[in-house]
């Protein structure tokens, strides 16, 4: 992070990665893994000790995490467009740290401090003053409500250790509003419907940053929050109904957002939106969740959406999907990468939700449709402008699909082998659905600017949300502003004050009555003061 203008990035790359592996291998038990704690606050009534303990259900979510932030040093190592190459590496690296730090968590501090800390890192990573301000307004907010509910939890349950929620909450005042806060930081956090206008406003960094932020980095957090507090929402009837709307709706205006966009990179933040509504649905409706398998889908999703960074490099960093179509003549490479991707993300969301039937078909169908349409918008349409960018090496950048396809197959064999029929069946309606191209009368919204330049959504949020409460600003401003105070409090006071002026000017008087009046006045007072304070 602190080399000066940012030399030998590679060797430094290398170097992280050469880490990772070493970090990985240790996880997994090739090499002695060091556990190790720090004494945040030695204070006897409230100890706070971060720990980096792992058990073995958060082991393999840490491996995930290493792995997915190895990838995305090795994308920034190959981009052409990335000029801080060492610092975002830097950045990255912490922030994989901080997440790691989130899933050893066992007190209510350690979650807090990782989640802030990764909140400051994504601040710095983005490099768009509108991006940067609409982040961190939404993450100020949910962290605002985080400390709200552990703050509420800890004055109730007198200690902050995670362990024991689901004994303690049986006694918790205020249940819901702690519940439904809890859903309202994780929703912001996913970014999912209604609540992903922050990342609407990444669509202008560079394929590196924002398929990190996207994956690695806050929405991560945000599942990693509802993994460990979940047993909080079971103390309110209105949690899991809530959290399975908001998973559909992520999965419909994800999927439908992935089909009408025309930009690429905007494009992505629908998919990977609705790839958290899926991960949502998974936590809603599964009866138990797996934690290596979760990790599997994260990675085989954030290669799928790198898909769209293939495209654009192919093209000459082109942003458009209307513009780069018909490349299949001179991407066949290309082209089998995208195959194994989409594979390789339907294998991974079906040994992920491959315990609940309808799920999974809910699933592979709903992804089947979008990956076929984007595919194929890009490989047999013919209205491309442009050419192909015959230099880059593309094979460099298509390499950890591979890893990742190979590493699926390897460690989960058994589980691939009582399924194939059921995997081949898939792989052939999806042909079908590619060739036949039931949606491509979808690709003429492309060319709608009423689409491709409004955000829905910010128009939803301001008709529905600011609209109202400028009206209603307007009109508690009228009737309690002009009508209330103004007319009746201080005119009443004003009124008041003038009668009294009115009878002290009176008693001025040069008058003995005057002189009377003022004594009995006092002596009243003086009476009313001793009844009050000595005998009553």
């Amino acid at each position: 992070m602190f080399m000066p203008r940012q030399r030998l990035s590679l060797i430094w790359g290398c170097f992280i990665l050469v880490s990772g592996a070493f970090s990985v291998a240790s996880l997994a038990g090739v090499y002695p893994f060091p556990e190790f704690s720090v004494i945040w606050n030695a204070v006897p009534n409230l100890p706070v000790i971060i720990s980096f303990h792992l058990k073995n259900i958060s082991r393999f979510g840490a491996i995930g995490v290493i792995m997915l932030s190895m990838t995305v040093v090795y994308y920034t190592i190959l981009s052409s467009d990335e000029f801080t190459k060492n610092k975002l590496n830097g950045l990255i690296v912490l922030s994989s740290v901080m997440v790691i730090s989130a899933l050893c968590a066992v007190n209510y501090v350690q979650l807090l401090v990782a989640v802030g800390v990764v909140d400051v890192i994504v601040y710095s990573i983005i490099n768009l003053p509108e991006a940067k301000r609409q982040y961190i307004y939404g993450n100020f907010l949910a962290d605002f409500m985080l400390l709200c509910i552990l703050a509420l939890i800890f004055g109730q349950q007198g200690n902050i250790n995670i362990a024991g929620i689901e004994e303690q909450s049986q006694v918790w005042r205020h249940r819901d509003c702690i519940a439904i806060m809890l859903l309202a930081c994780i929703f912001i956090k996913n970014g999912t419907a209604f609540f992903h206008t922050a990342y609407q406003k990444m669509s202008e960094l560079n394929f590196a940053r924002l398929n990190f932020i996207l994956f690695a980095a806050t929405p991560l957090m945000g599942l990693i929050i509802l993994q460990l507090l979940k047993n909080i929402l079971m103390i309110s009837q209105y949690s899991y109904p809530l959290l399975k709307i908001f998973a559909v709706a992520g999965i419909v205006w994800g999927g439908l957002g992935a089909l009408v966009v025309d930009n690429l990179k905007r494009k992505s933040v629908y998919l990977s939106m609705f790839f958290w509504g899926l991960s949502l649905s998974g936590f809603a409706w599964l009866p138990s969740f797996s934690n290596r398998r979760f990790y599997l889908f994260l990675i085989a999703a954030f290669l799928f959406n790198n898909i769209l960074m293939f495209f654009s490099k192919l093209r000459n960093d082109e942003l458009k999907m209307s513009r780069l179509c018909g490349v299949l003549q001179s991407a066949k490479l290309t082209f089998g990468i995208c195959i194994i991707s989409t594979i390789l993300y339907a294998l991974a969301w079906s040994l992920f939700a491959g315990r609940n039937l309808w799920l999974t078909s809910v699933g592979l169908t709903a992804f089947s449709f979008i990956s076929a349409q984007i595919l194929s918008d890009a490989f047999f349409a013919n209205n491309a402008t442009g050419k192909n960018n015959q230099n880059i090496r593309l094979f460099m950048l298509e390499i950890p699909v591979l890893i990742a396809l190979v590493t699926l197959i390897i460690y989960n064999k058994q589980q691939l082998l009582n399924v194939w029929p059921y995997i081949a069946g898939c792989v052939m309606v999806w042909f079908a659905i590619f060739i036949s191209r039931p949606l491509q009368k979808i690709s003429g919204l492309y060319c709608s600017d009423f689409i491709q330049k409004r955000d829905v959504i910010s128009d939803i949020y301001n008709f529905c949300v600011l609209v109202p409460i400028q009206v209603l600003g307007r009109g508690l401003r009228l009737i309690v502003d002009f009508m209330f105070i103004e007319k009746t409090v201080i005119a009443s006071i004003k009124s008041a004050i003038r009668i009294m002026i009115i009878i002290f000017r009176r008693m001025h008087n040069d008058n003995a009555w005057n002189y009377v009046l003022f004594l009995l006045t006092g002596i009243i007072i003086i009476a009313a003061s001793y009844y009050n304070g000595v005998v009553k």
